[in-house]
């Protein structure tokens, strides 16, 4: 009876366990139109944004996104982060390796019926090529710099 008991506490205890920590893991993922993503941007005027395009498969961006998590942390709202994967279930992987992601998870769905280019362009965002390409985004929604920013450079701008 009281190895049932102790068995029974054990396995209670590992499932709540198991539970919070693979579950903590869980990221809500925002599948998004690229209009709804300017929507987005231009819903957070008045502040000062980093817009960052990546993808879970370059090896420069996995190196870049903890910083960006770390300045998120440190000023919510602050980041703006669209992943360009194509395959979906391989950036849920990617993502799922994360703890905490402070940011809002956004793929820019392709079919929604302009390109993400066109779409923020508005903003005063040019043409990228490679990624991850980080777009400094004024108080009123301007870019004042594009292209693949050091981390210094990207808090000194966020942090001014």
């Amino acid at each position: 009876m009281k190895k049932t008991v102790l068995f029974l506490c054990l396995f209670l205890f590992s499932v709540v366990f198991f539970q919070n920590h693979v579950f903590a893991k869980e990221q809500k993922i925002y599948v998004l139109p690229p209009e709804k993503i300017a929507s987005y941007i231009n819903a957070t005027k008045g502040q000062r944004r980093a817009l960052v395009f990546y993808a879970s498969w370059c090896p420069a961006c996995r190196k870049k996104i903890p910083d960006l998590m770390d300045m998120e942390r440190a000023k919510a709202g602050s980041i703006i982060a669209v992943s360009e994967d194509k395959n979906r279930s391989n950036f849920a992987r990617y993502i799922k390796k994360f703890d905490d992601v402070p940011f809002k998870i956004i793929i820019s769905n392709p079919d929604g019926g302009s390109t993400l280019l066109n779409a923020v362009r508005k903003f005063g965002v040019k043409p990228w090529n490679s990624y991850p390409t980080i777009v400094l985004i004024d108080e009123n929604n301007r870019a004042v710099k594009q292209g693949y920013l050091p981390s210094k450079e990207i808090a000194n701008f966020l942090f001014q």
